[in-house]
This record gives structure tokens, sequence and C-alpha cells, in this order.
């Protein structure tokens, strides 16, 4: 990036992601666990913008991890031929 950048050559690097959500204790639990679910889940996960790792202030983490875990459990999974299914097996 750095030669590229002297050079004032255009360049795009994949580096890997790893997005991360940032969860502080101002949050609307509820509202975070329902967007998680999308960033977590989306196109079954394989996007290369999916959240991968979640930091959360401790205060919170407990009741986070309640209501995500709810949230998760009551996904409803399938083949995905319809849009009734929130997570299929393969991606779009």
């Amino acid at each position: 990036g750095r030669q590229a950048g002297e050079r004032l050559i255009g360049f795009s690097a994949e580096l890997g992601g790893k997005n991360a959500m940032i969860v502080t204790a101002g949050a609307d639990l509820d509202r975070v666990a329902e967007v998680a679910t999308r960033a977590f889940f989306s196109n079954s996960g394989q996007l290369c913008i999916s959240v991968e790792r979640v930091y959360v202030e401790r205060s919170v983490a407990p009741q986070l991890i309640e209501k995500l875990t709810a949230r998760v459990q009551s996904m409803s999974v399938g083949p995905g031929y319809d849009f009734d299914a929130e997570m299929g097996s393969l991606i779009s």
C-alpha cells in the first residue's frame, strides 16, 4: 500500500476483514440483538462484511448474551427457496 501510494497507483487489498461490532452500556440491546443476527448470518454468514467479533462492555454482556441467544434460537432456518427463512444452507 505504501509503495503504491508513493507512485500514486491505485491499490486494493483483501485483508481478511474480521469485522467487529462494539456494544457499549448505552446501546439498545434489543436492537443490537436484531441487527447482530442479520450481521452474523446474512448469506449464511458468508459475506466478506459479516461481523465476526463482538466486543461488549462488561456491564451489559450478560443481558446481551441472553437477548442474542433468544434471537438466534428463534431464527427460521430453511432451504432458502422463499423469503420465510432467515438463513439457509447456501449463500445467494
